[in-house]
């Protein structure tokens, strides 16, 4: 089960590292966030625009559980 707020993610491991991705478009790595909290991942980028009179933003959420397996304090 998880909330409406929370996409079951695909991970993927390489050694002891695990990796997971997100789709961002149009976003730069500066205009993305990332934390972790309580085995969870909060991915969160937003992106103002400005083109002459017209302004326009573009935002992403996700949140997903960190795989149990996963150590996420080191």
């Amino acid at each position: 089960f998880y909330p409406s707020n929370f996409i079951n993610h695909g991970w993927e491991q390489e050694g002891n590292k695990v990796f997971t991705y997100f789709d961002l478009p149009g976003l730069t790595k500066e205009e993305v966030k990332v934390s972790i909290e309580n085995k969870v991942i909060h991915v969160y980028g937003v992106q103002d625009k400005t083109s002459g009179n017209k302004k326009s933003q573009r935002s992403y959420s996700y949140k997903t559980f960190i795989p149990k397996e996963v150590d996420s304090e080191s």
